[in-house]
Formats: C-alpha cells, structure tokens, sequence
C-alpha cells in the first residue's frame, strides 16, 4: 500500500495527525529561560567573589587598628576630655587588642602584672618589654591606687605605645607613624 503525497502534510506525518506537539524543553523560551538563570548565577557568584575580595582588601590590620585607637585617645587626652584612670583603662584594652591581633596572645582577663609574666615567657623584646613594664607601673598607679598624674606622663606611655606598635609590624610591611 502506498502513501500519496496528498495525505502527508508538510512535517510529513499523516493528515489524520492533524496537531501535533513539540515538547517545551525543546523550545526557543526553554533555552532562553535557562541560560538567563545560569548567567544568573554566574553574574551573583562573580559579583560575590568581587565582593569577598574588596572586603579582604580594605580590612586593617592589627596594628592599623591599634595605631588609630592610640591616636584617637591621644586626641582625647589633648583636649582633656578623659579621666586618668579610663585613659590607662583604654589604653591597657589597646594594647592587649593589638597584641592578640599580632600575635595571638590571649591576655584578656589578665592583669598587668600577668601580662608582663606572659610575654616574658614568651621571649618578647626585652626593650618593648622594659617600655611595657614602666608603663605597667603607671597604669596600676592610676587605675587601682586612684591616684592623680601628670599629663606628661601619659604622653609618655601613649608615645611608648605607639613604639611598641610601630616596632612590631612585621618587615614586609614596614614602620607606620
């Protein structure tokens, strides 16, 4: 039995098929549809990796931090605007920030004569520990004894601060001021 051309309709199936379907992932939208989800994707992966890395980029290290906390208590200090004993509190919190940042030496919790203890195990500097340890003795003064001090000694342990900061950075990234 053969076919005439008549009942074949143009996609070559019999005319009695008058409809036929074409699946939708076989579809122009379907492609459409799925390459805008995988680009997407790939837009919000890249635009997260971007982000991840200007983060990265911009966070200050340890004795950036350190250093503009220093500088913003000398500020304070300048313009009389703290009490002795929060000036040697601030600066004690300062300090143990920084070296935990640098180091990772836990001294939180620890008080000053503890952190003197700590870092003479530890082999730190013996200069930077000399400075640490004069300072100690004007920090207890105040902070425990409540006794009044001169303005210029303060400066003086802001400065051995900033030294001891400044003499810690790490060679690749050389002394700040």
């Amino acid at each position: 039995m053969q076919v005439e051309k008549s009942m074949l309709n143009p996609k070559g199936l019999y005319s009695i098929y008058g409809l036929w379907h074409k699946p939708f992932w076989q579809t122009t939208m379907f492609y459409v549809i799925i390459i805008s989800v995988l680009s997407f994707f790939i837009l919000l992966f890249l635009f997260l990796l971007i982000k991840r890395y200007m983060r990265k980029k911009y966070e200050k290290t340890a004795w950036q931090k350190a250093l503009v906390d220093i500088d913003e208590l000398k500020k304070s200090l300048e313009k009389n605007n703290i009490m002795p004993q929060n000036f040697y509190l601030s600066l004690t919190e300062i300090i143990k920030r920084y070296l935990f940042g640098r180091y990772r030496y836990d001294l939180f919790g620890k008080t000053d004569v503890q952190v003197i203890q700590f870092l003479e195990e530890q082999k730190f500097n013996p200069e930077l520990l000399e400075s640490m340890k004069t300072m100690s003795q004007s920090m207890e003064l105040i902070k425990f004894a409540k006794a009044s001090t001169v303005k210029e000694v303060m400066e003086k342990d802001i400065a051995r601060s900033i030294d001891l900061v400044n003499k810690t950075i790490p060679m690749s990234e050389g002394a700040h001021s």
